[in-house]
């Protein structure tokens, strides 16, 4: 049997949700707002995870509603946590560039999945360097009204450059 693996955020407490909606071995990781850094100790970490484990499906899951991304200004305690800050302003130039782009930008799920397409960029590079490349990523945002989840944009609208002839 394969499994699967959802890099989701602790705080939308998608795991119930995910459980019930997808009924397979289901691992999880979690990091704030899938902020999480493929560096060479985590992807090598993660890469065993995927072999022992049978994995053979990743997808990266935020819930429409996501306090960490959408940066509530009155939180000031996720703004003392190690690296939110950072994030936050990656999270602000790729809401920047979005709007940019899309002139009729009123959609907050543009601005979740050019990240989780950013993410999804950064794990496979990564497991391409190990010769991975067989694992299937996605990404998925859930929405609490109506209850559901869809799929992410497609990378190409989320696209940090797009040239036509």
């Amino acid at each position: 049997m394969h499994s699967h693996l959802y890099f989701i955020c602790p705080t939308d407490h998608l795991e119930p949700v995910i459980n019930n909606t997808f009924q397979r071995e289901n691992y999880f990781l979690t990091s704030l707002g899938n902020s999480i850094t493929f560096d060479i100790e985590m992807t090598l970490w993660l890469s065993e995870f995927l072999r022992t484990r049978h994995i053979d499906s990743i997808t990266f899951v935020l819930s429409e509603d996501n306090r960490i991304v959408r940066n509530e200004p009155n939180n000031k305690s996720l703004s003392e946590i190690s690296g939110i800050r950072d994030f936050h302003k990656q999270i602000a130039r790729q809401q920047k560039s979005t709007e940019e782009r899309w002139q009729s930008y009123n959609d907050r799920l543009m601005t979740l999945s050019y990240h989780l397409n950013n993410k999804i960029k950064q794990l496979r590079q990564e497991l391409a360097s190990l010769s991975m490349e067989s694992v299937q990523i996605t990404g998925k945002i859930y929405r609490r009204n109506p209850r559901g989840f869809r799929h992410i944009y497609p990378d190409l609208i989320c696209a940090d450059n797009v040239c036509i002839n």
